[in-house]
C-alpha cells in the first residue's frame, strides 16, 4: 500500500505505523524510520519538513506519554518534562 500525501498537509506518524513502513521516507531533518516517528510533520515538495520546534537554543519533544521543552541561552538553562501525572522543572 502507498500512501500519498497532499503538498502542504500535516501529518503525524505514530510510533505504531514505523513498524509498517519499508522504505525510507524523505525528510529535512534526515532521520531514519525509526526516528521519523512521534512526530509532526507537513508535506513541502515531496519532503516532509518537521513541524516540532527545534533550534540551537531549545527544542519541544512529544510523544503519546511524555512532554519535553528544553530552552537555553548563553546565561540560563530551562527545562520542563510532563510524564503522565508527574511534572519536573529543572533551571
Amino acid at each position: 500500500m502507498n500512501l500519498e500525501v497532499a503538498k502542504g498537509q500535516n501529518l503525524y506518524i505514530d510510533r505504531d505505523f514505523s513498524s509498517l513502513t519499508y522504505r525510507g521516507i524523505k525528510n529535512d531533518q534526515d532521520y531514519s524510520l525509526r526516528k521519523i516517528a512521534g512526530h509532526l510533520w507537513k508535506m513541502e515538495n515531496g519532503t516532509l519538513i518537521c513541524q516540532d520546534f527545534t533550534s540551537k537554543s531549545g527544542n519541544i519533544d512529544i510523544d503519546n506519554n511524555r512532554l519535553r521543552i528544553k530552552v537555553s541561552d548563553d546565561e540560563a538553562n530551562f527545562e520542563l518534562n510532563i510524564v503522565k501525572d508527574r511534572l519536573q522543572i529543572k533551571t
